[in-house]
Protein backbone atom coordinates (compact mmCIF):
# COMPACT_ATOMS: atom_id res chain seq x y z
CA UNK A 1 0.00 0.00 0.00
CA UNK A 2 1.51 3.48 -0.98
CA UNK A 3 1.35 6.26 1.46
CA UNK A 4 -0.74 9.27 0.57
CA UNK A 5 3.13 11.42 -0.56
CA UNK A 6 3.73 8.23 -2.96
CA UNK A 7 0.81 8.56 -4.78
CA UNK A 8 1.40 12.16 -5.49
CA UNK A 9 5.13 11.10 -6.31
CA UNK A 10 3.68 9.08 -9.03
CA UNK A 11 1.18 11.28 -10.27
CA UNK A 12 3.81 14.06 -10.70
CA UNK A 13 5.83 11.46 -12.14
CA UNK A 14 3.62 10.53 -14.58
CA UNK A 15 2.68 13.86 -15.55
CA UNK A 16 6.73 14.69 -16.45
CA UNK A 17 6.99 11.71 -18.47
CA UNK A 18 4.21 12.59 -20.55
CA UNK A 19 5.85 16.31 -20.98
CA UNK A 20 8.96 14.72 -21.94
CA UNK A 21 7.35 12.78 -24.33
CA UNK A 22 6.36 15.66 -25.72
CA UNK A 23 9.21 17.25 -25.78
CA UNK A 24 10.21 14.53 -28.45
CA UNK A 25 12.62 12.25 -25.89
CA UNK A 26 11.17 8.87 -26.36
CA UNK A 27 13.51 6.66 -24.86
CA UNK A 28 12.40 7.18 -21.06
CA UNK A 29 13.31 4.71 -18.12
CA UNK A 30 11.67 4.68 -14.77
CA UNK A 31 13.97 3.94 -12.19
CA UNK A 32 13.45 2.60 -8.29
CA UNK A 33 13.34 6.11 -6.71
CA UNK A 34 13.87 4.09 -3.31
CA UNK A 35 17.33 2.19 -4.79
CA UNK A 36 18.75 4.50 -7.05
CA UNK A 37 17.77 8.62 -5.71
CA UNK A 38 16.72 8.32 -9.77
CA UNK A 39 12.95 8.26 -10.99
CA UNK A 40 13.74 8.17 -14.31
CA UNK A 41 16.48 8.17 -17.12
CA UNK A 42 16.38 10.36 -20.42
CA UNK A 43 17.81 9.03 -23.44
CA UNK A 44 19.96 6.63 -21.53
CA UNK A 45 22.20 9.58 -20.98
CA UNK A 46 20.11 11.77 -18.20
CA UNK A 47 19.31 10.75 -15.01
CA UNK A 48 16.48 12.69 -13.18
CA UNK A 49 15.51 12.67 -9.72
CA UNK A 50 11.79 14.32 -8.68
CA UNK A 51 11.11 16.31 -5.74
CA UNK A 52 8.15 17.68 -4.81
CA UNK A 53 6.32 19.59 -2.24
CA UNK A 54 3.16 21.27 -1.51
CA UNK A 55 2.46 24.98 -0.49
CA UNK A 56 1.93 25.18 3.29
CA UNK A 57 1.82 28.04 5.95
CA UNK A 58 4.99 28.80 7.81
CA UNK A 59 5.41 30.72 10.88
CA UNK A 60 7.98 32.58 11.70
CA UNK A 61 8.68 34.73 14.71
CA UNK A 62 11.25 37.72 14.84
CA UNK A 63 12.65 39.38 17.41
CA UNK A 64 13.46 43.60 16.56
CA UNK A 65 14.37 46.18 19.07
CA UNK A 66 13.09 43.67 22.03
CA UNK A 67 9.54 43.67 20.50
CA UNK A 68 8.17 40.08 18.71
CA UNK A 69 6.54 39.67 15.80
CA UNK A 70 5.12 36.72 14.27
CA UNK A 71 4.09 36.06 10.57
CA UNK A 72 2.76 33.47 8.63
CA UNK A 73 3.97 33.21 4.91
CA UNK A 74 3.22 30.43 2.31
CA UNK A 75 5.96 28.51 1.55
CA UNK A 76 7.29 24.88 0.03
CA UNK A 77 10.62 23.49 0.38
CA UNK A 78 12.53 20.62 -1.69
CA UNK A 79 15.77 18.78 -0.29
CA UNK A 80 18.37 17.96 -2.48
CA UNK A 81 20.13 15.77 0.05
CA UNK A 82 20.05 12.53 1.80
CA UNK A 83 20.75 11.81 5.48
CA UNK A 84 22.88 15.13 5.19
CA UNK A 85 24.78 14.37 1.94
CA UNK A 86 23.92 16.25 -1.48
CA UNK A 87 22.13 13.45 -3.61
CA UNK A 88 24.88 11.54 -6.01
CA UNK A 89 24.32 10.23 -9.30
CA UNK A 90 21.48 12.39 -10.75
CA UNK A 91 22.19 15.04 -13.51
CA UNK A 92 19.04 17.05 -13.24
CA UNK A 93 16.36 17.66 -10.42
CA UNK A 94 12.85 18.26 -11.20
CA UNK A 95 11.21 20.40 -7.95
CA UNK A 96 7.50 20.56 -8.91
CA UNK A 97 4.68 22.54 -6.55
CA UNK A 98 2.04 19.72 -5.48
CA UNK A 99 -1.20 21.02 -7.11
CA UNK A 100 -0.26 23.60 -9.02
CA UNK A 101 1.32 23.51 -12.65
CA UNK A 102 5.08 25.24 -11.44
CA UNK A 103 8.06 23.64 -11.69
CA UNK A 104 11.42 23.70 -11.64
CA UNK A 105 14.32 21.97 -13.75
CA UNK A 106 17.55 22.37 -11.92
CA UNK A 107 20.73 21.02 -13.34
CA UNK A 108 22.47 19.20 -10.40
CA UNK A 109 25.67 21.00 -11.08
CA UNK A 110 23.88 24.76 -9.95
CA UNK A 111 22.81 23.08 -6.74
CA UNK A 112 24.83 24.61 -4.09
CA UNK A 113 22.65 23.84 -0.82
CA UNK A 114 20.76 21.19 0.44
CA UNK A 115 17.60 22.14 0.68
CA UNK A 116 15.27 24.88 -1.57
CA UNK A 117 12.87 26.82 -0.07
CA UNK A 118 10.65 28.79 -1.89
CA UNK A 119 8.25 31.59 -0.51
CA UNK A 120 5.18 32.60 -2.10
CA UNK A 121 3.57 36.22 -1.25
CA UNK A 122 0.35 34.77 -2.21
CA UNK A 123 -1.07 30.92 -0.73
CA UNK A 124 -1.77 30.01 -4.48
CA UNK A 125 1.31 32.30 -6.50
CA UNK A 126 4.96 31.95 -6.95
CA UNK A 127 5.26 34.58 -9.66
CA UNK A 128 6.80 36.60 -7.41
CA UNK A 129 9.81 34.29 -7.08
CA UNK A 130 13.30 35.87 -7.96
CA UNK A 131 16.06 33.70 -6.64
CA UNK A 132 19.00 31.72 -8.52
CA UNK A 133 16.90 29.11 -9.78
CA UNK A 134 14.45 31.67 -11.39
CA UNK A 135 15.96 30.53 -14.52
CA UNK A 136 14.66 27.55 -14.31
CA UNK A 137 11.25 27.82 -13.28
CA UNK A 138 8.39 26.53 -15.52
CA UNK A 139 10.81 25.78 -18.65
CA UNK A 140 13.33 22.60 -19.80
CA UNK A 141 16.17 24.95 -19.79
CA UNK A 142 18.13 22.51 -17.37
CA UNK A 143 17.23 19.59 -19.14
CA UNK A 144 18.75 21.07 -22.26
CA UNK A 145 21.96 21.98 -20.82
CA UNK A 146 22.05 18.67 -19.24
CA UNK A 147 21.28 16.91 -22.47
CA UNK A 148 24.09 19.69 -24.64
CA UNK A 149 26.65 18.72 -21.95
CA UNK A 150 26.32 15.04 -22.31
CA UNK A 151 25.92 14.57 -26.15
CA UNK A 152 29.43 16.92 -26.00
CA UNK A 153 30.81 14.48 -23.60
CA UNK A 154 29.96 11.58 -25.78
CA UNK A 155 30.87 13.01 -28.84
CA UNK A 156 34.46 13.94 -27.67
CA UNK A 157 34.80 10.50 -26.26
CA UNK A 158 34.20 9.23 -29.46
CA UNK A 159 36.97 11.41 -31.52
CA UNK A 160 39.36 10.33 -28.80
CA UNK A 161 41.36 7.19 -30.22
CA UNK A 162 41.32 4.12 -27.82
Amino acid sequence: MFRLSSRFHMKARESFIRRMECLGIENIVLKSPDRDRCDFELDGRVRVALRFSRIKPRTRRVTVGGKRYTYVYPSCTFNFHCHGKLIKGVDLVICVVSGRDDYFCIPLAEITGKTFCLSCKKMNSIASYHGKYRIYHNTFRGLKEVLAEKRRIGEESKKQPP
